[in-house]
Order: structure tokens, then sequence, then C-alpha cells
């Protein structure tokens, strides 16, 4: 019986870990702000004006405080996945964003 016990929690230790592995985000080989500047499309520091959720989606609209690169526009719409990866935007809330381009 006690070999059942220990093979149950191992079973259960081994499940539990390969689970947060597979829901993980990797913040492996995290780059530099210069690095990350250097590769951005835009970087900029902005209030998030409205969100919306559009399908696996969020779309922000952030009105544009202060931009360093490629955030020419007064407003800028920012989309990000509905993933544990995803970054949460709440209206009035501002950010630093550093920004690829896609679309």
């Amino acid at each position: 019986m006690n070999l059942i016990k220990t093979l149950t929690f191992i079973f259960v230790f081994i499940l539990f870990f390969a689970l947060e592995n597979a829901y993980a985000c990797s913040c492996i080989n995290v780059p530099t702000i210069e690095e990350s500047f250097a590769k951005s499309a835009a970087v900029f520091h902005g209030t998030v004006e409205s969100v919306e959720n559009v399908g696996n989606e969020v779309v922000a609209v952030f009105r544009v405080d202060k931009s360093w690169k490629g955030a020419d526009n007064d407003l800028v719409r920012v989309k990000t996945d509905t993933t544990s990866c995803g970054i949460r935007f709440e209206e009035g809330d501002s950010h630093y964003l550093f920004l690829d381009q896609s679309g």
C-alpha cells in the first residue's frame, strides 16, 4: 500500500510540473532595453483610451504621451492575445510599450 501512495505522489508531482511548463510564458533570454529598442517598430509611453475584445484578441487604443520611435500619431492601436501571456490593458492605465509591427 505504501508503494502505491509513493507512486501516486510521484505521478501527481510530475504531472503538476508538466502542466505548469505547458502553460507558462517563457522569459528565457530576456533582451536588454537597448536590444528591445533596436528591434521594436515603435517605442512610446501612452495612456489607454479604450479597450475592446475582438475574438481571441484585445485591441487597446493608446494616447501617445511621449514617443521615442515609430509612434508618429496621437493615437496608436495595440493588439495582444487573450492567452495567459497576453497583456491586460485597462482604460486610464499608462504603459511604456516596445512594439513589434504586424499587419
